[in-house]
């Protein structure tokens, strides 16, 4: 009998390396900026390269706000 191909399933294993831009959410790409109050304030355009290394571009016109407050909790013993 001749040698017939095994069938079967592929299995591709993939490593994710770090990317110096973009964080991996389950299926969804997040990348931190840094805006300086003043260009939130006033607008600017929102410059950055894609993975594909085209560049994005998209004026920001309306005033941002996003604020990150951390609380503070003070720890109460209580006394018997």
């Amino acid at each position: 009998m001749k040698d017939q191909p095994i069938s079967g399933d592929l299995v591709f294993i993939v490593k994710q390396l770090p990317h110096p831009q973009f964080t991996r959410d389950g299926d969804d790409l997040h990348m931190k900026l840094d805006i300086p109050l003043v260009d939130s304030l006033t607008g600017f355009t929102l410059t950055f390269d894609r993975l594909d290394h085209s560049t994005f571009r998209k004026p920001i016109t309306e005033v941002l706000f996003f604020f990150f407050f951390q609380k503070k909790r003070k720890s109460i013993k209580s006394e018997p």
